[in-house]
């Protein structure tokens, strides 16, 4: 049968439509679309209230997306952008196509010319200076940069932050041994922020009594004793000391022996 003498009609009045609309459309002409009566408060509610997407507001009205979007537009409720209409959605079923071997991509490699065309495309691009690359030795701009931006301290404390945020941190064994004897001697004073939750001019602290000022570092007999490792000890004692807090040392040797713990606890305190 010749396809292009078939002729579509609309559900609603039998007028002629076009085979596009009978096929991939809602199968109702133009004139019958504008006609469908759509509440205002009831399309509010949907697409503001239940955050439905303008498609599926038009399959439940059975009639085109676009009819939708212009009565949004003639009701004036106001559009979402693409970035709102995302957020809190999650799509399962397409991570679920695209991962592994349902991925389009996967185990396929770049050809050769592909490659040498994304090549040269950096590398015009670095040279115009949109973009800088990170190949250390090779381009030292990118190792200047991070040098320079690192003195600003803001920048410094959000980029420790959001590394410690993202390790995940936990008390180990010993701090949290010494965490139960803070809070049994001093309740209530000192607060674990071990985990990145403060950070003082790129230290982060064991301890802290921020009312008094107060900070409690707990030092690993290993690697404190290490030449490196006190030399950066050294520069957290100044920076502490700078920031106006009062500082004290606890080993881990000590945590064991409590009448040593216990009489430098009150010598700190006093």
């Amino acid at each position: 049968m010749d396809k292009t003498k078939l002729k579509y009609h609309c559900k609603e009045c039998k007028s002629l439509i076009n085979s596009r609309t009978a096929i991939y459309g809602t199968g109702i002409c133009h004139k019958c679309a504008t006609e469908i009566i759509i509440d205002k408060k009831l399309l509010k509610q949907k697409y503001i209230d239940e955050l439905k997407s303008i498609t599926k507001i038009a399959d439940e009205f059975n009639c085109n997306y676009v009819t939708i979007y212009n009565r949004l537009l003639k009701f004036k409720i106001p559009l979402r952008s693409k970035r709102e209409s995302h957020l809190g959605k999650k799509r399962p079923e397409h991570s679920k196509l695209m991962t592994g071997k349902g991925n389009p991509l996967f185990g396929k490699k770049r050809s050769k010319k592909v490659r040498e065309n994304i090549s040269k495309t950096r590398k015009r691009r670095i040279k115009e200076g949109k973009i800088i690359s990170r190949k250390g030795i090779k381009n030292p701009e990118w190792g200047k940069k991070l040098k320079k931006d690192w003195q600003n301290s803001e920048f410094r404390q959000k980029r420790l932050e959001s590394a410690f945020k993202k390790m995940c941190l936990k008390p180990n064994k010993i701090e949290q041994v010494l965490n139960k004897i803070l809070n049994y001697l001093l309740p209530k004073q000192y607060k674990y922020v071990g985990d990145g939750k403060i950070v003082l001019d790129g230290f982060n602290p064991d301890f802290i009594d921020e009312k008094n000022k107060n900070i409690i570092e707990l030092y690993g007999d290993y690697w404190h004793n290490k030449p490196e490792w006190k030399e950066r000890d050294i520069r957290r004692a100044i920076s502490y000391k700078r920031l106006g807090y009062k500082f004290l040392v606890i080993w881990e040797h000590e945590v064991y022996d409590i009448d040593i713990l216990v009489s430098k606890l009150i010598k700190f305190h006093k």
